[in-house]
């Protein structure tokens, strides 16, 4: 792979509003890792200014992920469950059970886990961010809590109770937990197993509807958003669905029949108007979860296709309605994901990062992803597997996210331009074309991408002719490829006579390249 830029580039500065681009850190492992590299505990009190703005400077949000209070009975669960332990050992070199912290998605308390600092540390971090111009969201987990939850004792009536459910059936059946005589259910997803370290919460109990509102209103005189874990299952159809044999005929009397987040969002937004809701959601929900009040939606639709489908697919995808588009949340690896490198290799996820970081809505990218991390980490360890970073993998990643700032997204019209690509056979064609395009009084800014998502080298035109037609003012047009410093010229009569501007495009495997449109005159170029 050619090294695609230098080193030299601001700190990304993009809108929070349309086009974020948001970095996963995995908090636990990384400050652990900082600690043993400082000889010195590193938290969220006491972490180095210039070591979090260097993490963050290319992308305008960072999401801390897990930094609540972990629990006790999960880390105990976690160190003798055979299936994680195999997978531990198999992680790290000279494993043992203190490298175990138990899962992040089991929270004991919306407290700041102690080993990662508190609630001061996470002010000052949110202040250091704010203060640079950079955003900062952290997790919510609506559907359940840990087994050893506050909530559990102090209010019971948040949790889901099975409906005619003896102890004695309970004591056989997974789903299950007996708990100061009363019987709770594990929180789950009507299509695996249960997760044992956990309870269910009861979407429709009023009580934990307002406790919601109250966490997410404190939480947003902090921070800028939350991402909410497995989003979809606080819907009533799924919410429902999971949990249907075990629900009485008259279950919600006295309860709040609405829509979860219908119910939620709108009051925090009426505190907090510019705090962001993320959704972590999957089955094809994301424009449900979009119209009960989410921001941002996962687009795992995408990142299907990216791994899986044809180019036409994604071009199919691509076509949906640009409201739709402008909330969906893109990535090609997270923390539940496997490693980019593993699923699509070293050009290839280049090629689906330049995709999915230029297409409307925000993009996510992860932990180790840019540096062509291959061991996917468990979410209970402490510490990360020792592997070396892919220097020149890491330049190229770079080199995207200082191009795609210069492309007008924020107050830019984003067009789909399958229906120029010229190709006799357009379903087969392997090109995925889009481009930026503003409009301000006389200036004229339009970025033409280009991938090419195929194992072949692809040669071709594309006309963005439709495009520009009505906006020719000067005698010629320049087209500039920003990888590889080539520039077109057009002239404008030439152009309208014929109808046509047509870009070459010469791209090897997985190459991709912006094109600068200008226009101008041959005495002013």
């Amino acid at each position: 792979m050619a090294k695609l830029y230098s080193l030299k580039y601001d700190l990304a500065v993009m809108d929070w509003q349309n086009h974020p681009s948001i970095l996963e850190i995995q908090t636990y492992p990384w400050l652990y890792q900082l600690s043993q590299n400082k000889g010195r505990q590193i938290t969220l009190n006491n972490i180095p200014e210039d070591i979090l703005l260097e993490k963050i400077r290319s992308f305008d949000v960072l999401w801390l992920m897990g930094i609540w209070e972990r629990s006790p009975k999960s880390i105990k669960i976690a160190r003798e469950h055979k299936g994680l332990q195999k997978e531990f050992k198999e992680t790290l070199r000279n494993y043992s059970e203190d490298d175990v912290v138990g899962s992040p998605y089991a929270i004991k308390s919306y407290q700041v886990d102690p080993a990662l600092g508190d609630s001061e540390g996470l002010k000052r971090v949110s202040n250091i961010l704010h203060k640079n111009e950079k955003k900062i969201i952290v997790d919510f987990v609506p559907n359940h809590t840990a087994i050893d939850c506050e909530w559990v004792e102090e209010h019971p009536n948040f949790y889901f109770h099975p409906n005619n459910f003896t102890k004695s059936q309970a004591k056989t059946d997974e789903r299950f937990f007996i708990l100061n005589e009363k019987v709770f259910a594990h929180g789950k997803d009507p299509y695996f197993s249960p997760w044992t370290d956990t309870l269910q919460l009861n979407s429709f109990s009023k009580d934990y509807r307002e406790k919601t509102v109250n966490i997410l209103n404190e939480l947003g005189g902090i921070v800028d958003g939350v991402r909410c874990d497995m989003a979809m299952l606080l819907t009533t159809r799924i919410f429902e669905k999971t949990w249907a044999e075990f629900l009485p005929k008259n279950y919600g009397q006295g309860m709040d029949n609405s829509e979860y987040w219908e119910a939620i969002i709108p009051k925090v937004k009426a505190e907090r108007p510019n705090f962001k809701f993320i959704a972590e959601v999957y089955w094809n929900m994301e424009w449900e979860l979009q119209q009960q009040g989410f921001d941002f939606c996962y687009d795992k639709k995408l990142y299907d296709r990216l791994i899986h489908a044809r180019p036409v697919d994604i071009r199919g995808h691509l076509k949906g309605d640009i409201q739709y588009q402008k909330k969906l949340l893109r990535f090609i690896e997270n923390h539940d994901e496997p490693r980019a490198i593993k699923t699509l290799k070293k050009k290839q996820s280049l090629a689906a990062f330049m995709i999915i970081s230029t297409t409307p809505g925000a993009f996510m990218a992860h932990q180790g992803q840019l540096n062509g991390r291959s061991v996917k980490h468990p979410i209970q360890l402490r510490r990360f597997a020792n592997e070396s970073s892919e220097v020149e993998l890491y330049e190229n990643y770079l080199g995207v996210l200082k191009y795609i700032q210069k492309l007008p997204m924020n107050g830019g019209k984003w067009i789909n331009l399958e229906s120029n690509i010229l190709d006799e056979n357009k379903k087969e064609c392997p090109l995925i074309s889009f481009a930026w395009y503003k409009k301000e009084k006389k200036e004229i800014t339009l970025y033409l991408i280009v991938v090419n998502y195929s194992n072949d080298r692809h040669t071709d035109h594309i006309d963005i002719y439709g495009i520009l037609e009505h906006d020719f003012r000067e005698t010629h047009l320049f087209a500039e490829d920003l990888f590889d410093e080539r520039s077109f010229v057009f002239p404008t009569e030439e152009v309208r006579e014929k109808e046509k501007m047509e870009i070459p495009i010469n791209l090897e495997s997985w190459e991709f390249s912006i094109y600068k449109l200008t226009q101008g005159t041959l005495s002013s170029k």
